[in-house]
């Protein structure tokens, strides 16, 4: 898959070694059914790295203490977490008849891999990013222990310039 649109902006792989894998359309997930959540892709950066992202066309941050910011960031961080185990259990073999997943993502070097948690909110302004990210840090403290993972909030015109939303989004 080369690229796709998700809320309202054209995502696709920063090089020709980079590969997406959409796992929300997945035969993997659909088989699943009700219960879990995922990202809208994870995009494989070479071989080094594991980018699960998350766009959005917007949040409730104009009350950092709200309930519905509270709410949106768990279904993100529930999104990034049943993601991220959903992915483990495919490279472990659990669901191979349902697995789509193309052989690329299957071979990397686990060790070695770094493991990124990208959430991209078309228009977002600069200044709420930095509050996103720590209370999304906050919320993702133990995967970031254990995985050594990391926690990254775009804006889409940061996200063009991380390489994964075009310009013609």
């Amino acid at each position: 898959m080369s690229g796709f649109r998700e809320s309202g902006m054209l995502f696709i792989p920063p090089s020709d070694n980079d590969e997406i894998f959409a796992i929300e359309q997945s035969r993997l997930y659909k088989s699943l059914g009700d219960g879990i959540k995922t990202v809208e892709f994870i995009l494989r950066k070479g071989l080094e790295e594991l980018d699960f992202i998350e766009a959005k066309s917007g949040t409730p941050i104009t009350d950092r203490q709200s309930a519905a910011l509270n709410t949106f960031l768990k279904e993100v961080t529930e999104k990034f977490t049943h993601s991220f185990n959903l992915y483990c259990a495919a490279i472990l073999g659990r669901y191979e008849e349902q697995n789509d997943m193309n052989d690329s993502f299957k071979t990397l070097d686990y060790s070695k891999l770094k493991f990124k948690f990208l959430l991209v909110i078309k228009g977002h302004q600069p200044d709420w990013l930095s509050p996103l990210k720590t209370k999304l840090e906050q919320e993702l403290s133990y995967h970031r222990k254990i995985w050594k993972s990391e926690c990254i909030v775009l804006n889409d015109e940061m996200a063009k310039k991380y390489h994964i939303v075009s310009d013609e989004g």
